[in-house]
């Protein structure tokens, strides 16, 4: 299986990674990792740590949303197995992520997959993913939208302006079958164009 790392930078043909950042603590002794709490806060891991995706679209989601601009993307890829995979907690379902555990190895190795060009609305559709759901998670319809749109962008389409439309309406329509219209205009502050009652 592939896995992908995205940055801004474009490092050639083949990159070497030796060193790793400190991300999100993890509770690597049980059967199932997750992130470890203390007091509501998410402490950074000790251990330095290279971060992947499991596709190149999360992995190009997942740089977007911390890089937080627009401009060129370079996405790498590797065979090389991860030590640890995330799932079920904070974003780490949408953007595929594994790791890398650096003091356990010398190095990865990544060969370059793709460079894209990245416009701002879509960095305003991440931010409205992470700014429309609850603290440090990311509205799991419009993440999927995105990276959907994503995949697209990859393959030669165009991410189109509106990409979040469809998922706008839904999540609207969700809320209003379930509280009523009025109430969903509340929280949303208006409805959003293509809703039917």
């Amino acid at each position: 299986m592939a896995y992908f790392w995205t940055t801004m930078d474009n490092r050639g043909k083949n990159v070497t990674i030796k060193e790793g950042g400190h991300y999100e603590a993890i509770d690597r002794d049980s059967s199932s990792p997750s992130v470890k709490m203390s007091n509501g806060i998410i402490p950074s891991s000790d251990i330095p740590e290279l971060c992947v995706s499991g596709s190149p679209e999360a992995s190009l989601f997942a740089k977007i949303q911390s890089a937080q601009r627009d401009g060129q993307y370079h996405i790498y890829k590797t065979d090389e197995t991860p030590d640890i995979k995330l799932e079920g907690s904070l974003d780490f379902d949408e953007i595929e992520e594994h790791r890398y555990n650096m003091d356990k190895r010398d190095s990865v190795n990544l060969r370059f997959f793709k460079s894209v060009k990245i416009p701002m609305y879509v960095v305003s559709d991440i931010q409205d993913a992470y700014e429309y759901a609850g603290q440090n998670q990311v509205n799991y319809r419009y993440a999927r939208e995105i990276k959907s749109h994503l995949r697209g962008l990859l393959n030669g389409k165009n991410y189109p302006p509106d990409a979040l439309k469809k998922a706008k309406i839904e999540e609207f329509e969700d809320f209003a079958n379930h509280y009523g219209v009025e109430m969903a205009k509340r929280l949303y502050g208006e409805i959003p164009d293509g809703y039917e009652d």
